[in-house]
Formats: structure tokens, C-alpha cells, sequence
């Protein structure tokens, strides 16, 4: 599955927000999809990078972001911290960041990883995502930890993160963040296109 700009995106009792514009092969985009029920609302972010972001109501305000890396572009340090600098806390930042590294269960390092780490460390933001594999990479047989979920302090202790073993048809097994009692969010990358499933729903159902 691939999202061009052009094409339309619906999922019953969903609403979309999605960012294409930067994709020029089939692969890349973001896409948050959010329950109608939730109270929410689009956030125009000032960036160069694949993002796109909301702003909803879930027991209480948080911003959610979306935010695919390719893994040979070159990303400027300065590009990440302008953006981590314009979404409202408290929020969280999710998806295909295509970083290699030991911090989150990676076999090797790249410039990307080096980056996040930096952001990390900078910025006072923490780390959903234990070493648990997120990708399989078919060429070479193997998986992979390219897709995280990044929170602000205020989040961390009500948040809990893991990684269905299903592939479902894709290369990227999809991440659960709950909430306490909530399913908050499902990441599904499908073809290197992330759609951001945000539920609300209650985890007992």
C-alpha cells in the first residue's frame, strides 16, 4: 500500500491527516488516523522533514507526530531540533526513524541513531521502545529496531510500549501504545508509508 498526494485516504469513523508531499517514489508519507470520537485537531508544523502532527483530547491534551527519516537522506541536527521545539507538550513522537542502535536493541549504528541520540540527550526526551525488533528486512533474512516511540517526561510513567509479532503483509510489525487502561495509538508501515492509528479505545475490548 502506497498514499500518494493525490489519493484518498478513508477509514470508517476515522478522520486523516496525512503528509505525502515530500514522497517521489512509492515509499515515504506519514498519516495519522483519529477516531472521530476523540476531540482533535491538525497542527501545521514550520519543517523541511516528513512529519504531520494533532492535536487531541484523551483524559487530557497531548500532541502526537508522526515522523519518517529515509534512511539515505541527509538530516541536519538543526532540522530534529526545530522540530522537537514547535509541538505543544506533553507529546509523543513516533515512527520509521530508520536509526540503528544498541540503545534500542539495533546490531550496528548509523548517522541517523547518532542524531536521536543527540536528541535525547538534548531535549529531555525519553525512550518508549526496549529492544524489541519493529522490521524485517527480506533481502538478508533478518529484523530489525528502526521504529520508535519518543515521549516527554510527563508521559513516560503512563505509557507502555510494545510490538505485535504479526507482519501483517508488511515489513514493519506494528507498534501498541497504551495508556494506562487505553489503547492510544497503533503505528502500522505499510511500504514505508506510516499511518498512525490513534483509538482511545478501552484495552479490555
Amino acid at each position: 500500500m502506497y498514499i500518494g498526494d493525490n489519493d484518498t485516504v478513508n477509514i470508517r469513523d476515522y478522520s486523516i491527516f496525512s503528509n505525502t508531499s515530500f514522497s517521489t517514489r512509492v515509499s515515504g508519507g506519514v498519516a495519522l488516523a483519529v477516531a472521530n470520537v476523540i476531540p482533535s485537531s491538525c497542527l501545521n508544523f514550520n519543517t523541511n522533514l516528513q512529519a504531520v502532527a494533532v492535536r487531541m483530547h484523551i483524559k487530557s491534551l497531548k500532541t502526537i507526530c508522526s515522523l519518517y527519516l529515509p534512511p539515505h537522506q541527509t538530516i541536519h541536527q538543526t532540522e530534529l531540533d526545530n522540530l522537537i521545539s514547535q509541538p505543544p507538550s506533553p507529546f509523543l513522537i513516533l515512527d520509521d526513524l530508520n536509526g540503528h542502535s544498541f540503545l534500542w536493541g539495533g546490531t550496528e549504528t548509523n548517522s541517523h541513531d547518532r542524531q536521536i541520540e543527540q536528541l535525547l540527550a538534548d531535549h529531555s526526551i525519553f525512550l518508549l521502545n526496549n529492544d524489541e525488533k519493529t522490521n524485517f528486512r527480506l533481502p538478508t533474512q533478518t529484523f530489525h529496531s528502526i521504529d520508535l516511540a519518543l515521549c516527554t517526561p510527563a508521559l513516560l510513567p503512563f505509557l507502555n510500549l510494545t510490538v505485535d509479532g504479526n507482519l501483517h503483509n508488511s515489513d514493519h510489525l506494528p507498534l501498541i501504545i497504551t495508556a494506562i487502561d487505553t489503547i492510544l495509538l497503533t503505528i502500522i508501515i505499510l511500504q514505508n508509508t506510516s499511518i498512525t492509528l490513534l483509538t482511545g479505545r478501552n484495552s479490555a475490548h
